[in-house]
């Protein structure tokens, strides 16, 4: 279940608009999907709605409903932990290992070109 969410995650923040959708959240607060379709015109309003769902799956948002206006904000404690977890997973790759370093994939990329 864990690795699911980080996936999620992952998935929901790997988009340049979702991104950009929670630095105006971040930024502005709670705000309706109509107001964040309207901050990224000429993108529909479905459309924006769709990347409103995709983050609220990966942890990132929350949503309420008033009537028939649907409100969106950061999930603050959510993001903040997806966000720690992929950092210590970053942190923790190929620990014991030089895998990762720029040394090591220099020397991967030259035995493939055969230098």
């Amino acid at each position: 279940m864990d690795t699911l969410f980080n996936v999620n995650f992952i998935k929901a923040m790997a988009d340049p608009v979702r991104q950009n959708i929670v630095l105006l959240l971040g930024e502005k607060g709670e705000m309706t999907s109509g107001e964040v379709a309207h901050a990224f015109q000429p993108l529909t309003h479905a459309t924006i709605s769709h990347h409103l769902q995709i983050l609220k799956a990966g942890g990132a948002l929350v949503s309420r409903k008033e009537g028939k206006t649907v409100w969106y904000a950061i999930d603050k404690p959510a993001l903040t932990e997806a966000m720690d977890k992929f950092a210590s997973m970053i942190r923790n790759c190929c620990v014991g290992t030089d895998c990762c370093s720029p040394t090591s994939q220099k020397k991967e990329n030259e035995s493939e070109s055969g230098k």
